[in-house]
């Protein structure tokens, strides 16, 4: 999932309501790079003094040593708190409901399953094509149903029906909530309960 949405990001393919927050090095963080390689070749051509030129270059490397590691110390930092969240927002969409999907309505491809429809529809999180219609076909989707569903995700309104599918070799009705994302637009949250 996690490569699909970076490849996703990379692309431009995500809604203009999105915005990727800047992240990497500011300019001052570029200008103090500058000023560490300017004292760098500064002492090496300009110092005649041989120990001091290379005390220059070992207080210059380290600090820069020090530079990276803080910023390597925030990078991970900020993937612990971004995993945190998003095992926090995986349960709270799942809450009540045996499993959860978003789908995208462009191509009506799923974007995004929790670890729940994982072990619903344990066949799906194996495939390529992650489309709705492929996921239809694993699980044997009445063309009744498969057709409804699609229609729904077009209009764009919250909506609740029951439909038949199989899941891990038995059919089974399944109570399903369709609901659009507000922010970032273009996307369903469909969830589904047992019956």
């Amino acid at each position: 999932m996690e490569k699909r949405t970076a490849k996703a990001i990379a692309n431009g393919e995500l809604p203009k309501d999105f915005i990727v927050r800047p992240r990497g090095a500011s300019v001052k963080d570029a200008f103090l790079l500058f000023l560490s390689a300017f004292l760098i070749v500064a002492s090496i051509l300009y110092v005649k003094d041989k120990v001091i030129a290379i005390a220059i270059i070992l207080v210059v490397f380290g600090i820069i040593n020090v530079y990276i590691s803080m910023d390597i110390n925030r990078q991970k930092e900020l993937l612990k708190m971004t995993e945190f969240q998003s095992a926090l927002f995986a349960s709270a969409l799942s809450m009540n409901y045996n499993f959860s999907f978003i789908v995208e309505l462009k191509k009506h491809s799923v974007f995004y399953f929790d670890n729940s429809f994982q072990k619903v529809f344990p066949e799906f999180h194996q495939q390529d094509d992650r489309t709705l219609t492929r996921f239809f076909e694993l699980n044997k989707t009445s063309e009744e149903n498969q057709k409804t569903i699609h229609s729904l995700l077009d209009q764009k309104n919250e909506q609740n029906l029951v439909v038949d599918m199989e899941v891990v070799g038995k059919i089974r009705k399944i109570a399903v909530s369709i609901e659009p994302i507000q922010r970032p637009s273009g996307f369903v949250l469909i969830r589904g309960r047992l019956l």
